[in-house]
């Protein structure tokens, strides 16, 4: 069973974004227990933009929305 807070990741990378030592290494460096912290606890992802989320995507929309409310 997961324990902290939960995490639904919405960006271009999607999950890889974890995987990444790009621009967002500095957020997250590989290694540290933040980063391991954040893998245990992530729930989901989304590479689509909020537009398409919010707009006529209903299965990422769903995704979404079963993150904030079951």
């Amino acid at each position: 069973m997961m324990t902290g807070t939960k995490v639904f990741i919405i960006d271009p990378q999607g999950a890889d974004l974890l995987g990444s030592e790009g621009a967002q290494a500095h957020l997250l460096p590989s290694g540290t227990e933040e980063r391991q912290r954040v893998v245990n606890n992530l729930i989901g992802a989304s590479r689509r933009g909020l537009r398409e989320i919010f707009g006529d995507d209903t299965v990422e929309f769903g995704k979404v929305m079963s993150f904030f409310f079951g």
